[in-house]
């Protein structure tokens, strides 16, 4: 909250942490589709779309990235899609925990943005 959340922002991006991470801010999937995976929001490298967010946490984390939660949680708030959220108006925290806090509007929660894109279907 003291990043400008409401209470229900608050627990709709406490509940996205829960889910991609159980907590856990070493959580890492260095073999996640298409690149690796890893932190409290499990941000991702897609390498296929020269997407870097898994290493920008880190760059920006620093060595102690699998420890160091805050500074996992500020990254997360220096993003667009975290400005695009706390933008948002949730009336419930169902509702806040669906939008899970810093995924790209249109993402079905817990499901990939682009299904075809991320496994190189078509190519």
């Amino acid at each position: 909250k003291s990043k400008g959340a409401t209470d229900i922002q608050a627990m709709g991006i406490m509940g996205n942490i829960a889910r991609e991470s159980t907590l856990n801010p070493g959580a890492f999937n260095p073999n996640d589709v298409n690149g690796p995976s890893g932190g409290l929001f499990q941000h991702h490298d897609n390498l296929k779309r020269n997407e870097r967010r898994f290493t920008n946490m880190v760059n920006y984390v620093g060595a102690d990235w699998r420890t160091n939660w805050r500074k996992q949680i500020d990254f997360a708030f220096t993003e667009q899609d975290m400005a695009n959220y706390l933008r948002s108006n949730y009336n419930t925290p169902q509702e806040a925990a669906a939008a899970e806090g810093v995924c790209r509007p249109r993402r079905v929660c817990e499901g990939p943005f682009d299904v075809r894109a991320q496994v190189g279907a078509g190519d």
